[in-house]
């Protein structure tokens, strides 16, 4: 991972993707920050969840 993507984990209030890949990150996740996990083939619907997060002015 990039140190972009790094920082954009360590800064986020909602973090939203596959459930198999949190297991990566989840020593630098806030320990207060929101993770909603989906799995496979859920791009969609992750994507629509994230916005809808980020409407509501969440760092997500």
């Amino acid at each position: 991972m990039t140190p972009a993507v790094l920082n954009a984990i360590r800064i986020s209030h909602v973090i939203v993707g596959y459930k198999y890949y949190f297991q990566f990150i989840e020593d630098i996740i806030k320990p207060d920050s929101l993770c909603i996990d989906t799995g496979m083939k859920k791009e969609k619907e992750r994507a629509k969840e994230a916005f809808r997060y980020a409407e509501q002015g969440k760092t997500v």
